[in-house]
Order: structure tokens, then sequence, then C-alpha cells
């Protein structure tokens, strides 16, 4: 797998990242317990009714371990009749839409969000 260097330096020099780690590390807690229903559709909205939703858009990283998920839930999505958009990006982590502005690929998929939103609510 190639190493976006750029990526690299970003990540290394954000405080963030401790943040990013204790919120996972919450979730984990949260939803590693017993009382805890994996299938649940607050916990995962792909056991939930997709029908009625608004215009869908998601993006996942293409070796990320949700990218199953993410195409899941689109597929759900448009056989309850909804209308969504899956983008799947090469080379990045789960939430690389965080980097605004510093590396390109998130600047990209922020602009691509604010051009869908827009297409659906109008300017």
């Amino acid at each position: 797998m190639r190493v976006n260097q750029e990526l690299m330096h970003v990540m290394k020099r954000r405080v963030f990242l401790k943040t990013v780690r204790d919120f996972g590390t919450a979730l984990i807690a949260m939803f590693g317990q017993p009382c805890v229903n994996p299938r649940e559709p607050l916990a995962s909205p792909l056991f939930a009714d997709l029908s009625g939703l608004a215009p869908l858009m998601v993006h996942a990283a293409e070796r990320e371990v949700l990218v199953d998920d993410a195409r899941a839930l689109v597929a759900g999505v448009l056989a309850a009749g909804g209308r969504a958009n899956l983008e799947i990006w090469p080379d990045l982590m789960h939430f690389w839409h965080l980097f605004v502005p510093d590396v390109p690929e998130s600047t990209a998929a922020v602009l691509g969000v604010a051009e869908f939103l827009l297409t659906y609510i109008g300017a």
C-alpha cells in the first residue's frame, strides 16, 4: 500500500489525534457493553428502516473497515426507493475529512459535500 507522505506529515503534527483516539476508546467501551445490541438501529443504520430518508451522500476510504458497511447502507437506501450517492476514495483513512485544508483529498471531499447539499437544498 502506498503511504501518502503528506498525510503522514499532517497526522504527526495534529494535536487532535489524541482526542480521536480517546473518542474511539469511548465508542468501543460503549458498544462493547453486553446491554447494547449491535443490531439496534441507533447503533447501526444498516438495521434501520431506510425508507423516507433525505438524499444521502456517503464517503468511504477504499481500505477502511467500514467500506462494506457504506456499500450496504447505500444499497439499502436505494432498495428502499431513496436517493444515495457513494464515493469510495483510495489511499485514505476513515476520518480524512478532518485534514482540511492540509490534505487536498480532504478539501475535495468537503467541497463535494457542499456541492451535494446545494444540489438538494438550493443556494
